[in-house]
């Protein structure tokens, strides 16, 4: 086994536990998000602006 997979498999075999709990975590707030409703705060958010709004300071913080 070469050195960057036996680091990769180093570091995942001690972190496999936060993903774990992170992917729980969105899950059950996505989940939340999409079956929860609530009159008030019922209105559609347009999707282009959105991804946009993420997109371009994603590539920002990636081209420094």
């Amino acid at each position: 086994m070469g050195a960057r997979l036996s680091l990769f498999a180093e570091v995942y075999g001690k972190t496999w536990s936060l993903c774990f709990a992170l992917l729980v975590f969105f899950g059950v707030v996505g989940l939340l998000a999409y079956r929860l409703r609530t009159k008030r705060l019922d209105y559609q958010i347009p999707a282009r602006p959105v991804f946009w709004g993420c997109v371009l300071p994603g590539f920002a913080l990636m081209a420094q």
